[in-house]
């Protein structure tokens, strides 16, 4: 997942980078830092962000693209996929609610006017604007994010 680029070229084999403080059992966000030479000996770092998160919080993906829990992940007009995952049992039934505009997540829970949402996952935003999506599982755990539409 790291590309490394040079107006003249990057030393073969001198990509080096250290996960050993990534906690695969510990959920949390950990910094980890790349280190690269180019042919003329200039070192450069950067710093990429891994975030482990517990197999059993709920996900939502849009169009295969991981959402974060209160984030906002952006899409155009059209047709999408919806996946969610993550649910304390495979078969753990949840609803889902999607709808126009910027939601709280207790307001979600009066929501009525919602986005039909397929049993493929497959539904259609035809206007641009912020979109909430929401779902609370049997075992009430819940996840909310927001999807930005454009034209």
């Amino acid at each position: 997942g790291v590309k490394t680029w040079d107006n003249v070229g990057i030393q073969d084999g001198s990509l080096a980078y250290d996960v050993s403080g990534v906690m695969l059992d510990t959920v949390g966000v950990y910094a980890v830092t790349h280190t690269v030479q180019d042919v003329a000996g200039n070192v450069g770092q950067a710093v990429r962000y891994v975030k482990v998160i517990d197999k059993y919080q709920p996900i939502i993906a849009i169009d295969g693209i991981l959402t974060t829990e209160n984030g906002t992940t952006s899409a155009k007009v059209g047709k999408h996929s919806l996946y969610v995952g993550g649910l304390k049992a495979e078969n753990e039934p949840y609803s889902l609610k999607l709808v126009k505009g910027i939601w709280s997540s207790g307001q979600m829970k009066r929501a009525t006017k919602c986005i039909s949402v397929g049993e493929d996952g497959s539904f259609i935003v035809d206007t641009a604007g912020f979109y909430t999506v929401y779902i609370v599982t049997q075992s009430r755990q819940t996840y909310r994010t927001l999807l930005y539409v454009e034209n």
